[in-house]
């Protein structure tokens, strides 16, 4: 997908198919997936129909439900527009104000939904839009391939994250850069409409949406959509933001989409490829793009976009009338920047910035920095514990002989930061991480006329909050995303040609989600087969089939928290009786009770209770046998200390004791509270029920060593046995842990010890035994973070208004970095980059692109290269924070624009957008100052569209958290290119891989959270090009 001007100008500049469609061909051709149709180009085959209704696009999403119980909808109009000539002119904007129905504020919407409906007729490319409010994307999308009978289609998305911006008052901005004129006569009329849904009651903790979203990108007025414009590998564009100061979560929700001349960048060859062949007017950068976050100079996270091909892509006839994947709503993609609050909780501003490595002109990139605020603090104090974001490993394996060859790129990346933030809930440290793998084959064959692109993109991140007692939150997010993109062309005769083609791209996901009360798993499995021909006629398109199958399936699973045995082996060395000692411990997870007096101890007050029975016993040598007795060690939950004496002689007593696992009460809990429960002297008491009697001083005497038991109401609390008595009298005392039974010692009941002893002339022994209970209770614990699961502030990471453009960055080049300053507020304890990545122009499939030196070869400068892999790279202040490995969007023109007729390809309708956590650094960007946040795309030709949304968490108790980086990592990327070609035939098999891990503790008032972000990313492409490249056969699975 490409700017409109450029369509305008010269469809060969913008589409996949291009040179075959306006040169006369030959065996040097260029590419045929280089080709982009307009709807006129089709028309033929829609002119019998002129009759026909309107036909119904559509993407296979999963559907959005209310959650049960909720009220509404209560549905608003936002804006309704015909979208004309709006190419190069400032965004569509309305005044936007809360709907009344949202008095509740932020915290009383349980699902909120933005809905994109329109239709158009006539002739038109398919166009990349983007909806923002205050500046913060909400939606990136790609129309519909227009028909001449019309078409009608419709997107919803899910924007309840987005509560906290929907509840104040701001401004919506359209941008859909179309062009109207005598050939291009498609007007797309549409409405934008926001549908809310609301808790029957006020939501439970913690809070699931942000209490503040701050937008990062272009500000109004301008003329274009409010994105940021990435234009090349070495452009940054960014945002400076002050994060409030008591933020103690960040989220960065990133939106992207990539376009003119980087649309399919995940098909470029290499720029050596590009120069052997002289193909000036084919993308390159190589296969490979990678969209970077960066807040100042560290990079908080990464975007490996989904591919998203737009309803245009590849071959129109794909995607009529199912869209590709995500064309209709773009995905986007979120960066937890909570760990570095550390770093941005100082009340500056710092630059949050994208940057697309590889980058061709052009990325739209915007983000929402969604902040959870503290409301009962004025500051959060955090600091990164560790932060690792270690160069990208990319390697290109380049193989051709003129227009044909292969071309393998590999790359990977890691990044993981982990921080604390410290606000009114306590001290929370979130880890979040990145880890991503990228694999591109790209082949030309038949001198260069077939392309086979096969890719696929690993991208694994996962964020872990934890504060001193439990996980608080856990959640870790594997994605593949294959594509296998396949054309070619036959039956060439003079001017006339059959194009053939073939797509396959597919979402993978598997997500687990944890906390306190239990963990959730859920799968995804999204894939896409599409196949097409197009007989081309002098230009037109007289004939043509588009056959596209789509399978969606999900999986959902809940499991509670129940016990989990833990091994552990246990050495201790007693002076004068060494032993080693091994056990298993039973360990149950921490739960946070609520602390109650003694008098009215509720179930669920006990943190910790001991029950100790101390025995003193004084012995006489007994005429038995030896017998070996070792302790016993049942874990269990409680404690009993029993002391007993027995003495004949006055030497003091032997003092006995069982090597086990000390009890130790948790940290900061309150106690002990001790209570005697039984005092009595175990006389002759074999054979007579339990007894309750005073403590007195220890005896002498002589007996055996006894078995015992205490119950309280019938259960056992404890099974002991007592000491072998000595002639000098013994002392010792058990301990165990009974804070299981905590319901049964909140309740009245009766304490029940039996201890079957026999006393007469000979066994004089007398057990006088205390038993106590000690009990210790949790600290009033700090509250807990507000229920939302989104920030509280969202920051855009995107070019401000007035523009002429979207709000996203343009990466046209894998030099070119975009960036933005960001100052994170100072009570931030979370903070997550949303990521949204598109790629367009002639570089829209740039994971079919060849290597340079398949293109040098073969003298084709029309086609573009750089090889089939593509990272974007999100640096924050110059640190590798996350990666992006996207997703193969083909949007609704792609390929072949009868593959997606009614269903759209996968994400063409809705973007993906990627996330990268980077809570681990906030301890680097608490201090209050501006940091960078930049993207940057490896390989990129012109153009990738990266912008991203900073969602922050802010400690609203708090006025500043803390945190620190406690460990970052992210290594450089693994690419490997394997080329193997011969003039236009040849195979380029791509392979890469990337992690990138951060760990950091943010300290808030929710307590010391330490968080984990790691992302682990392979890629594999194998693009095989034969029959003098009439044929590409391409997979990326």
């Amino acid at each position: 997908m490409a700017p409109p001007a450029m369509a305008a100008a010269s469809p060969s500049h913008r589409c996949l198919l291009t040179v075959l469609l306006l040169l006369p061909l030959a065996a040097s051709a260029a590419i045929p997936h280089r080709h982009r149709l307009p709807s006129y180009h089709l028309a033929s085959l829609d002119a019998s129909a002129d009759s026909a209704p309107p036909t119904t696009f559509f993407e296979v999403d999963r559907p959005i439900r209310p959650p049960r119980g909720s009220l509404g909808p209560c549905s608003t109009l936002l804006l309704s527009h015909s979208f004309g000539y709006t190419y190069g002119r400032p965004p569509v904007t309305a005044a936007y104000a809360p709907p009344s129905c949202l008095g509740g504020g932020a915290a009383s919407v349980a699902l909120a939904v933005l809905e994109w409906s329109a239709d158009c007729r006539g002739r038109q490319f398919d166009r990349i839009f983007g909806v923002w409010l205050s500046g913060a994307e909400l939606l990136r999308s790609c129309t519909a391939e227009p028909r001449a009978t019309g078409i009608v289609w419709s997107v919803s998305r899910d924007v309840t994250r987005y509560a906290s911006l929907l509840a104040e008052p701001g401004e919506i901005a359209v941008y859909l850069g179309n062009l109207v004129d005598s050939t291009y006569t498609g007007v797309y009329h549409a409405n934008l409409t926001l549908h809310l849904y609301f808790h029957p009651a006020p939501p439970p903790s913690p809070p699931q949406q942000a209490d503040l979203i701050v937008p990062i990108s272009r500000s109004l007025p301008l003329n274009d959509g409010q994105w940021l414009a990435i234009q090349n590998g070495t452009d940054v564009q960014g945002k400076k933001i002050a994060i409030p100061s008591n933020t103690y979560r960040a989220v960065l929700e990133v939106f992207v989409s990539f376009h003119s001349n980087d649309e399919f960048w995940y098909t470029n060859p290499p720029n050596e490829y590009i120069e052997a062949n002289n193909l000036s007017g084919v993308a390159g950068n190589g296969a490979f793009r990678e969209v970077i976050v960066k807040i100042n100079d560290d990079i908080v996270g990464a975007i490996w976009p989904f591919t998203v091909i737009y309803t245009g892509g590849v071959n129109p006839l794909l995607w009529r009338p199912i869209t590709s994947i995500g064309s209709f709503n773009l995905p986007t993609y979120d960066i937890d920047i909570t760990p570095f609050l550390g770093k941005l909780l100082d009340g500056k501003e710092h630059y949050f910035g994208f940057g697309v490595t590889n980058a061709l002109d052009v990325w739209y990139i915007d983000a929402n920095l969604h902040l959870w605020l503290d409301h009962k603090s004025e500051r959060t104090t955090a600091s990164l514990i560790s932060y690792d974001a270690s160069q990208m490993v990319l390697n290109v394996d380049s193989a051709f002989s003129g227009l044909d060859g292969q071309f393998i790129t590999s790359a990977s990346r890691h990044i993981s930061a982990t921080g604390s933030v410290k606000s009114s809930y306590g001290e929370v440290t979130t880890n979040f991480y990145q880890r991503f793998s990228y694999e591109n084959s790209n082949v030309y064959s038949k001198n260069g006329t077939v392309q086979v692109v096969n890719q696929t993109i690993d991208a694994k991140s996962g964020v872990f909050a934890k504060d001193a007692l439990a996980v608080l939150q856990s959640e870790e997010l594997h994605q593949i995303f294959p594509l296998y993109v396949y054309t070619g062309t036959s039956d060439q005769e003079d001017d006339e040609y059959t194009l053939i083609s073939l797509v396959k791209l597919g979402v993978n996901e598997k997500k687990t989600s944890g906390g306190k009360m239990g963990f959730s798993y859920n799968s995804l499995r999204n894939s896409q087969s599409a196949h097409g021909n197009m007989k081309v006629k002098k230009n037109l398109v007289v004939g043509g089939l588009g056959e596209t199958h789509q399978e969606r399936s999900i999986s959902k699973k809940k499991v509670a928290i129940e016990e989990t045995l833990v091994l552990y082996s246990l050495y201790a060395q007693v002076h004068n009786f060494p032993q080693t000692f091994h056990r298993l411990q039973l360990h149950s997870n921490y739960i946070r009770l609520q602390p109650s007096a003694m008098a009215s101890m509720a179930t669920t007050s006990c943190l910790l209770a001991i029950l100790l029975l101390p025995l003193l016993q004084p012995l006489v040598a007994l005429a038995v046998p030896s017998r070996s007795r070792f302790p016993s060690t049942l874990d269990l939950a409680a404690a009993f200390d029993s002391s007993a004496s027995e003495q004949q002689q006055p030497q003091p007593p032997t003092t006995f004791f069982e090597v086990d696992r000390p009890i130790r009460p948790p940290r900061g809990s309150v106690g002990p509270c001790s209570t005697l429960l039984l005092s009595h002297s175990f006389g002759y008491t074999y054979g007579r029920p339990p007894v309750t009697a005073a403590y007195s001083p220890p005896p002498r005497g002589r007996i055996f060593d006894r078995i015992f038991g205490v119950w309280l109401s019938g259960a056992e609390l404890l099974r002991g046995c007592t000491a072998e008595p000595r002639a000098n009298g013994i002392v010792w005392s058990a301990s165990r842990d009974v804070s299981r039974y905590a319901a049964l010692l909140a309740e009245p009941g009766e304490i029940a010890v039996y201890l079957g002893n026999l006393v007469d002339d000979t066994y004089t022994g007398i057990y006088h035994a205390n038993l106590t209970l000690h009990l210790y209770f949790h600290p009033a614990p700090p509250p807990p973070p507000s229920q939302q699961q989104h920030a509280d502030l969202i920051l855009p990471i995107s070019r401000s208004l007035p523009l002429n453009d979207g709000q996203w960055f343009a990466i046209q080049n894998s030099t070119d970095v975009q960036s933005m300053k960001v100052v994170i507020p100072s009570n931030t304890y979370r903070a997550v980059i949303e990521v949204f990545v598109s790629f367009h122009s002639n570089y829209e499939d740039w994971y079919m692109h060849p290597p340079n030196e398949y293109i040098e070869a073969n003298n084709k400068s029309d086609l573009p290269g750089n090889g089939a892999f593509r990272e974007i790279i999100v640096k924050v202040d110059g640190d590798v924070v996350g990666a992006v490995w996207p997703f193969t969007v083909i949007y609704t023109g792609g390929v072949n624009p009868l593959f997606w007729r009614p269903i759209t390809a996968i994400g063409s309708f809705d973007l993906p957008t990627y996330e990268i956590d980077i809570t681990p650094f906030l301890g680097k960007l608490l201090d209050g100052k501006e940091h960078d946040f930049g993207f940057s795309v490896t390989n990129a030709l012109d153009v990738w569209f990266i912008d991203a949304n900073l969602h922050l968490w802010l400690d609203h108790k708090s006025e500043k958290t803390f945190g620190s980086l406690v460990s970052y990592e992210a290594l450089s990327l693994a690419l490997e290119v394997d080329s193997d070609f011969s003039s236009l035939d040849g195979q380029f098999v791509t392979s890469s891989s990337r992690q990138i891990s951060a760990t950091g503790w943010v300290k808030s008032s929710y307590g010391k959270a330490m968080t984990t972000f790691n992302q682990s990313f392979s890629y594999r492409n194998s693009n095989v090009y034969s029959k003098n490249d009439e044929i590409t056969d391409w997979a990326n699975w």
